[in-house]
């Protein structure tokens, strides 16, 4: 029997099954063109969710075109999942890009959240590194392996400072649309069961 509590998905896992059931996608021709996902990549997430009947496929007549479809446990897997990317997202852009998805899906307000717990930590992340390179000697005859670690550490930290900027910008989108009574997402979130300890 299916037991939605004895499952926990990856957040790549919630992405998959969330652009299943909301983005449209329904194949991998699909996932690779439209959100950016090697064959490679998701065919051993949507195998996964099918062994876990949380999704169902088959081939289309005629063709040799497999299609996707999430099922109502996979529909209920997402309620209980939703927050997944939350805490075990890596740290990556594409990543966070996703896990915002995902949450805005369900509720604004955590997608809210999520963006600038993200862009403070770029933003803490960027000036641990200006402040370690600023130390570090600005003469052009300093040795080739200093000079390309400088360069390094300056390129990350530029990075770091614009996603930190990108995910406060998209935090604003969230709060604006939150204003606009438009905080609920597709569907209410259900929260995971605490399991209650006997004494």
């Amino acid at each position: 029997m299916y037991d939605e509590e004895s499952i926990s998905l990856s957040p790549s896992e919630v992405f998959v099954l969330s652009m299943l059931r909301y983005g449209g996608l329904n194949s991998l021709y699909q996932f690779h063109e439209q959100a950016g996902l090697s064959h490679g990549a998701i065919f051993p997430i949507l195998r996964r969710l099918e062994e876990l009947h949380l999704l169902e496929s088959a081939f289309t007549k005629g063709k040799r075109k497999r299609m996707y479809r999430v099922t109502a446990d996979g529909e209920a897997q997402l309620e209980v999942d939703w927050l997944a990317g939350w805490r075990k997202t890596p740290p990556d852009s594409e990543s966070v890009v996703r896990t915002a998805w995902v949450l805005s899906l369900f509720d604004l307000e955590h997608a809210q959240e999520y963006l600038l717990h993200i862009a403070e930590t770029r933003f803490l992340d960027a000036e641990k590194i200006r402040v370690q390179s600023s130390h570090a000697p600005r003469s052009t005859t300093i040795a080739p392996l200093d000079r390309f670690r400088f360069m390094q550490e300056s390129m990350v930290s530029e990075v770091l400072q614009a996603q930190g900027a990108v995910c406060k910008r998209l935090a604003v989108y969230f709060n604006q649309a939150k204003a606009e009574g438009k905080s609920k997402g597709v569907k209410p979130p259900k929260e995971k069961k605490q399991s209650s300890s006997h004494d």
